[in-house]
């Protein structure tokens, strides 16, 4: 059993303080599915990016996008000062759309996912003749390696025959990882040079599910001849 970190608690005390009836609006960050399907009712939505983090596939699914046999791979966030990740974020108004937001959460992200709330930096994106509006806090959901689903580093060869191999409750595997890159690719300036990584997963998780389902060639006829006569 992991206990509660201060900041763990933390987090959970100001979550509690949205969810009063005259307190501020819930603000999560999403940078994986919550991008397309956040699953619970929000005022606003924002793209942006959360400094200081970078994206990686390294955290197992074996109910959303993969099985405990054939586990998918979806995304999490790593310490790094270089980069950033680009995602979205959803503003929840009102305590019983936050209460609600919340419980959904919870439940999708931490029972059956293996994350843990926690804050981070938002910075949403602004046009570029516009002075930068200023930073938010916002609760995001982390896979950190001491959850028993954590898949760790791999090969993006290896990553992306996984992707590609996985499908769980939510659809494949490989879908998910197209949906990052597609929201990269559409609502990010330049999104697919700012994440370099997804991108490429997404290609090699596309070639190689043409390879998994490429049928396997059928032998000459000299060899079906010499397979007919053997004894």
């Amino acid at each position: 059993m992991v206990e509660e970190s201060p900041e763990s608690v933390e987090v959970a005390e100001a979550a509690a303080a949205a969810a009063a009836a005259d307190g501020p609006p819930l603000r999560i960050f999403g940078y994986g599915s919550l991008i397309w399907r956040p699953g619970f009712p929000y005022s606003g939505r924002i793209v942006g990016f959360a400094p200081g983090f970078k994206r990686r596939f390294y955290q197992g699914s074996v109910w959303h996008r993969g099985t405990p046999d054939l586990p998918g791979r979806v995304a999490t966030l790593l310490p790094d000062p270089e980069c950033c990740t680009w995602g979205v974020l959803y503003e929840v108004s009102g305590a019983e759309s936050v209460l609600a937001a919340m419980a959904h959460l919870s439940e999708r992200e931490a029972r059956l996912g293996g994350y843990r709330l926690r804050r981070v930096t938002f910075r949403p994106l602004s046009a570029p003749s516009t002075t930068p509006p200023p930073d938010i806090t916002a609760f995001t959901y982390v896979a950190e390696p001491d959850n028993r689903r954590y898949l760790g580093e791999a090969g993006l060869d290896r990553q992306a025959r996984q992707v590609a191999m996985a499908t769980g409750r939510a659809g494949a595997n490989a879908d998910y990882v197209r949906g990052v890159a597609r929201f990269m690719a559409c609502e990010v300036p330049d999104g697919p040079a700012q994440d370099r990584h997804v991108a490429e997963l997404a290609r090699l998780a596309d070639t190689a599910m043409v390879e998994l389902t490429r049928p396997s060639p059928m032998p000459a006829p000299s060899a079906l001849s010499s397979l007919a006569m053997a004894p």
